[in-house]
């Protein structure tokens, strides 16, 4: 397995590891008791796993390395995926996604484009059901539109086909 791995490394190879652990993890752990667990116990659970997982195939990543396919598993997993390091810099106040490749930040009154990215549509749909389900909202074509305050006062303004 560790061909997998190095095959990687020449592109997008953190993505491409994350989901294979990731599928790894979705076969073989009890996902309703992971699910359970909080955040730092759930990293922390998912780190071990992890690291069992590179011993069995003698995968050989740096632990920066390791904790970036960590990382990208729980934001992928519990968190708004691509999206979760800017919703944790404290100075955007603004995230715009126009297209899956194309997605703005406005911090100090400027707006500027991210190197954040989405795999395609269905990504970043996935993650703004994520974000409004909670609400007890859907975004599809009879609700094309969703406009709603988070729990912590963050505004949510989807747009979806129809309407865009």
């Amino acid at each position: 397995m560790i061909t997998t791995i190095q095959q990687c490394r020449t592109g997008d190879w953190q993505e491409e590891t994350a989901r294979h652990y990731k599928n790894r993890l979705l076969k073989e752990a009890n996902l309703e008791q992971l699910t359970r667990l909080p955040r730092p116990q759930l990293r922390q659970t998912l780190e071990t796993l992890i690291s069992q997982m590179m011993t069995e195939e003698r995968a050989i990543l740096t632990q920066a390395e390791r904790n970036q396919v960590v990382t990208w598993i729980l934001d992928e997993s519990t968190g708004f995926g691509p999206l979760e390091p800017l919703l944790q810099d404290s100075s955007i106040t603004e995230i715009m996604v126009v297209k899956p490749n194309e997605i703005y930040i406005e911090r100090a009154g400027r707006i500027q484009k991210t190197d954040v990215k989405f795999r395609d549509e269905q990504h970043i749909r996935h993650v703004v059901e994520r974000i409004i389900a909670p609400l007890g909202r859907h975004l599809d074509e009879a609700n094309p539109m969703v406009d709603a305050r988070l729990p912590d006062g963050s505004r949510v303004n989807a747009i979806a086909p129809p309407l865009c």
